[in-house]
Formats: structure tokens, sequence, C-alpha cells
């Protein structure tokens, strides 16, 4: 994505006020409750988050990461974001969720533990 089509991404988003957004679920195996901590997880992130261009896809993926593992101590998740990527993943059954918020997609899903803390 070049330069100008990231600026334009950031400057569309950035009017925005991410509460009054409803996402568009595109796949997910989470009950209700999960997908929706995912999706104000993410939203957070997104109205927190400094969209510093190039690293922002990753800062917000961090976040979210971080904010999950911190709420749901013990499992490992992972998270994509991008408006641009492809994905082949494996995941625990009833934790995964594909959504899109305006331009930005978000890939998150848990797949696996650290020993010792369940």
């Amino acid at each position: 994505m070049s330069d100008n089509a990231n600026r334009i991404v950031f400057a569309k988003i950035g009017e925005k006020d991410y509460d009054d957004i409803k996402p568009n679920v595109e796949f997910s195996t989470m009950n209700q409750e999960a997908k929706e901590l995912c999706i104000n997880i993410a939203k957070n992130a997104l109205k927190t988050t400094p969209d510093s261009h190039i690293s922002y896809y990753k800062k917000l993926a961090k976040k979210i990461k971080f904010d999950l593992e911190k709420n749901d101590r013990g499992q490992i998740w992972n998270c994509v974001v991008g408006s641009d990527y492809g994905a082949f993943i494996s995941f625990e059954k009833a934790n995964m969720i594909y959504f899109r918020i305006n331009e930005i997609y978000f890939l998150i899903f848990r797949f696996g533990a650290v020993e010792g803390l369940r």
C-alpha cells in the first residue's frame, strides 16, 4: 500500500467515533460475549494507538494481544491487523474472530496456554 493510501485510511478512521461504528463480523466461532470483548478491545486500541504510519497496524495488534492476554490470564492470543493480508492459521475451537472496522481488518484467535498459569 502506498504512503498516500495509508494516509487516506488513517484520515477516514480518525474522523470517526469508534463507539458508534458497528463492526462487520466476517466469520467467528466465538460466543457473543467473547466477540464483544474482542471488538471492544480492538475499538479501544484504535482510539488509543497513535497512527504513526508504517508501524500503526503492528502497534494495534500488539495492544490487542496484550489486552486479551491480561484479561484471559495464561492463554496465548494472536492478532493480525491490516487492510491487505493473507493468513492460514490453527486456533482453538470457539476462539477465533475475523472482523472489519472501516477499512481495517482484525483476525484474533487463541491457540495454546502458558504452562502453570491456567
